[in-house]
């Protein structure tokens, strides 16, 4: 029987390119999508040996029908979870709607975390791994990402517990630090925040709108110029296929050059730089 995987998010972007991609590998993969025209269409572009399942990672009842299938189909064992579902919220946070700020959360943290436990059982019974999608948002910060940028520090201080707690029965976790990647999450990210930007006070425009439609352009260039994502996919394959993988592998240029800022530059010295970069000087 080939290696089971699930992956959340495969709607589109990363989590569809892995599903693809691990599907044309050999794997037997689950590819977690929010409706049901996704799951036609990677029914459409894979083989027999991939299975899309509805799941929304906020929902309960969706976690377990999907957990359900994985179980009934690979008799109870699962080789590797992929936590990849996630949205990006945009916003100044002086005027970021808290339920805004708490959907962000409760996509890219908790429900992980819900999927995760669901899938525990099975992973323990086949020493299996989890892969978590991060980003380099998590470990530095820029304007009018802070949601994000939060949920993605909390994610990897969530796997940082998890990881020990699971070591007695050597089931693995790997954080993805990514940088900018091309996928239609910056899209989706731009279109939210001008739902939220229309939503809020005419006084947040008058103190952010310009400083926010600024760094909006500097976000979409660089997913213009990001990874693609095949080469993510890539790195993917590799932690799979190892028999020791990392705790954190970093992807991308950028994810390398923002690490070094976060452990190298005096803080001062990097809001000024960040500051720049966004062109809010």
């Amino acid at each position: 029987m080939p290696k089971s995987i699930l992956i959340s998010g495969a709607s589109s972007g990363i989590g569809k390119a892995f599903s693809l991609e691990l599907d044309r590998q050999g794997y037997r993969v689950f590819a977690g999508v929010r409706k049901q025209v996704d799951a036609d269409a990677l029914h459409g572009q894979a083989s027999a040996n991939l299975t899309p399942v509805l799941l929304d990672v906020t929902l309960p009842e969706t976690i377990s029908a999907a957990c359900s299938e994985v179980r009934e189909n690979t008799e109870g064992e699962l080789f590797c979870l992929v936590n990849n579902a996630g949205i990006d919220v945009s916003g100044a946070l002086e005027f970021m709607p808290i339920q805004d700020f708490r959907h962000q959360m409760e996509v890219n943290v908790i429900g992980q975390l819900a999927l995760t436990q669901a899938c525990l059982p099975m992973l323990r019974k086949n020493t299996g791994r989890i892969i978590f999608v991060s980003s380099v948002a998590g470990r530095l910060a820029t304007p009018f990402n802070g949601p994000y940028a939060a949920s993605k520090a909390a994610l990897v201080a969530m796997v940082d517990a998890l990881r020990v707690e699971l070591a007695p029965w050597h089931i693995h976790s790997t954080v993805l630090i990514v940088g900018s990647v091309q996928t239609p999450i910056w899209e989706k990210s731009a279109r939210m925040a001008g739902e939220i930007l229309r939503r809020e006070p005419a006084e947040a425009w008058e103190l952010y709108g310009k400083m926010q439609k600024r760094a909006g352009k500097v976000y979409h260039l660089s997913g213009q110029h990001g990874l693609p994502v095949e080469k993510l996919v890539e790195v993917t394959e590799r932690v799979l296929k190892s028999e020791h993988p990392k705790e954190y592998i970093l992807v991308g240029g950028d994810a390398v050059i923002f690490e070094l800022m976060v452990k190298l530059l005096p803080i001062r010295l990097r809001d000024w730089l960040v500051r720049r970069k966004m062109g809010l000087l």
